[in-house]
């Protein structure tokens, strides 16, 4: 019994090496077979690029102010039309608070009451005491402050042109209900005034300066523009720092229209150094990135850091220079396939 169990021991064990051998011979012949991928190849040369930031920008008009209301109510005598020529301190619209028109009303009631009584008092003023007249007084004075500051804020109401220039936009109609905040009307200037605005973090502002130049691409040319104001103090909901630049050529300006989105490009001084291939021969996989080599007829992975990229080419650090850098068919291949360089490469 003994000797029947261990024949068959050595049975398995005899086949199973037979199963490998034939495995692996077969893996061999599969892979001796297998036709190698044609690749291009690119020599990899170390490159600087100048070190780039980008932002982006909104073409506005220099002279530009968006009318907000200062006090809540219904909107009357919005007779303008978006377009329209404004002058300076021009009447736009009215906002009808029908609450500080009767503040004002009795204001003026009680002022004239208060004047009546001063005058009528003012007949027998020697006969009062300094501390009545002085009360006297001082209850009028009460009364006109009291109408002058409610008056002041019923001036408020009226919308009126900050500058000469044109209706660019009007954002509500007569009959309208407003809010306190709400804006109602955007008046601008001269129309050949534009400038470029963008929001940057604060530490990127810190070392951006006034009179630094930067270009935004139009059609393939390079507009130039310099940083004319930074605001000191953050957006309140976007917590980032306003920037404004104009442009240096005005015929360029006239090519842009105000609300056109542009990328704002920043050349700092300093310089990024690694090897420039094109975007296309980087794989990714998960949080890594890494390119195939080809060495001795194989693809070979190559793990990277990429550095900076543009314009569908990257830089990246990792790659030795004078290696030959597989540039085409690189989502088809695993490390170690077989690779033929195209003739024509």
């Amino acid at each position: 019994m003994k000797k029947y169990i261990l024949s068959i021991l050595a049975l398995v064990f005899l086949g199973f090496i037979i199963y490998q051998s034939s495995s692996s011979w077969s893996e061999n012949k599969k892979k001796a077979s297998a036709k190698p991928t044609k690749v291009v190849v690119q020599i990899a040369k170390e490159s600087q690029w100048q070190k780039e930031t980008s932002f982006s920008g909104r073409v506005q008009y220099s002279q530009q102010a968006t009318l907000a209301a200062q006090v809540g109510g219904v909107v009357a005598g919005f007779e303008l039309n978006q377009g329209d020529s404004v002058r300076k301190g021009q009447f736009l619209a009215r906002i009808k608070a029908d609450e500080l028109w009767a503040r004002q009303k009795q204001a003026d009631i009680a002022l004239k009451m208060g004047e009546e009584e001063e005058r009528l008092m003012r007949r027998k003023w020697d006969d009062l005491k300094p501390e009545q007249r002085a009360q006297f007084k001082l209850q009028s004075e009460q009364l006109r402050a009291a109408r002058a500051e409610n008056l002041a804020y019923l001036a408020k109401a009226n919308l009126r042109a900050p500058f000469a220039g044109f209706l660019a936009n009007k954002l509500v109609h007569s009959g309208d209900v407003v809010t306190v905040g709400q804006p109602l009307a955007t008046v601008v200037g001269d129309k050949s005034k534009k400038e470029v605005q963008w929001e940057v973090a604060g530490s990127e502002a810190g070392d951006l300066q006034i009179s630094e130049k930067l270009y935004l691409e139009k059609d393939g040319k390079k507009v130039e523009i310099s940083v004319f104001a930074i605001s000191p103090s953050p957006n309140q909901h976007s917590q980032k720092l306003l920037v404004r630049a104009k442009f240096l050529d005005l015929t360029e300006a006239e090519k842009l229209n105000a609300g056109d989105f542009v990328e704002v490009v920043w050349q700092q001084g300093e310089f990024q150094v690694g090897a420039e291939l094109p975007a296309t021969a980087v794989v990714r996989k998960y949080s890594d990135q890494f390119v195939f080599l080809e060495q001795a007829g194989k693809a070979v992975a190559q793990k990277v850091e990429p550095v900076a990229e543009k314009e569908a080419k990257v830089l990246l650090k990792g790659i030795p220079a004078g290696s030959k850098v597989i540039i085409s068919n690189v989502h088809t291949l695993k490390d170690g396939d077989l690779v033929q360089v195209a003739e024509n490469n």
